[in-house]
């Protein structure tokens, strides 16, 4: 292996050379953009023989640190990546509030990727169905839509938590855990409001979604609204916001087996891929398996 050595991120030293390297792959320069942006203390950069390498980023220190890891074509199979990943992980050892990281997105096709990843104690989470929708705007649901805003996280919170619960729990995901309120959160969500939405009704949250760009990330019903036609009418107003913000396509991600999948074709959505996501726990399994029992009445 070639001599290395691991830098944090300069943007005018690295930038350049980063996206050059990330140019075959849309969403890892996507996710880099971002974390540029927000999360630039978190890249660090391999540099060999004064030129850049690889790199490894994640998005801050929190419950969840979201990965991803490339390796210029030059230098792969030299162990490169593997030092790159132990350098993270050394820092997530480290903050006890990082109980997991994860890699999104992994390309079913991409053996090479998912063998390393399971020779480093990484294990598939769930697999997916990556969707797209093309074409005009849909009928416009009569429903109160808003952004995300200070005093909405327990209920967010809660939605999130038993709706996804529930989803993994039908499809056998496992394990599935319970993760407590978290005051960071309540400040990362504030920061991020503007990517978050309520669905109102009854004058209480009834649903939740987060949209970036084009791409409908994550849309949630609370169960005891489930199967009452609220999650077609708020897709529908978020697909519509989209298509009005300038973009022509609309992507998701879907679980492999969840029901909701019919709900997106209904809406024009067909499947383009397979994807998976790789998880890798940190610290000592004690969560609850499930919400608390007053948190899943309906």
């Amino acid at each position: 292996m070639h001599s290395y050595e691991i830098l944090k991120y300069e943007k005018e030293r690295d930038q350049k050379a980063i996206i050059s390297m990330l140019s075959e792959n849309d969403y890892y320069t996507d996710v880099f953009m971002k974390n540029d942006e927000n999360h630039a203390d978190y890249i660090f950069v391999a540099y060999v023989n004064k030129q850049v390498a690889g790199l490894i980023s994640f998005d801050g220190i929190k419950r969840i640190a979201n990965l991803i890891l490339s390796v210029a074509k030059e230098y792969r199979r030299q162990g490169l990546g593997s030092k790159l990943l132990e350098y993270a992980e050394d820092i997530f050892l480290k903050h006890e509030v990082i109980e997991h990281s994860r890699f999104l997105k992994v390309k079913d096709e991409d053996t090479v990727f998912k063998q390393f990843l399971m020779s480093k104690e990484f294990r598939v989470s769930l697999s997916f169905y990556s969707m797209e929708r093309e074409g005009s705007s849909l009928p416009a649901p009569e429903i109160n839509v808003r952004n995300y805003a200070t005093g909405d996280y327990y209920d967010w919170h809660r939605i999130e938590e038993v709706a996804f619960f529930k989803m993994r729990e039908s499809i056998g995901v496992y394990p599935s855990h319970y993760y407590p309120p978290l005051d960071t959160e309540k400040s990362e969500y504030l920061k991020d409001k503007d990517n978050r939405y309520v669905l109102i009704e009854d004058n209480k949250i009834i649903a939740i979604a987060i949209v970036r760009g084009n791409e409908l990330e994550s849309i949630a019903v609370a169960p005891e609204y489930q199967a009452k036609g609220y999650g077609c009418k708020f897709a529908s107003y978020l697909i519509n916001n989209i298509l009005k913000n300038g973009h022509s396509k609309v992507t998701l991600g879907v679980a492999k087996g969840n029901s909701a999948v019919k709900l997106y074709e209904k809406l024009g959505f067909k499947e383009t891929q397979m994807g998976h996501v790789y998880v890798k726990y940190y610290r000592p399994d004690t969560r609850m398996r499930k919400p608390p029992s007053h948190m899943l009445k309906v």
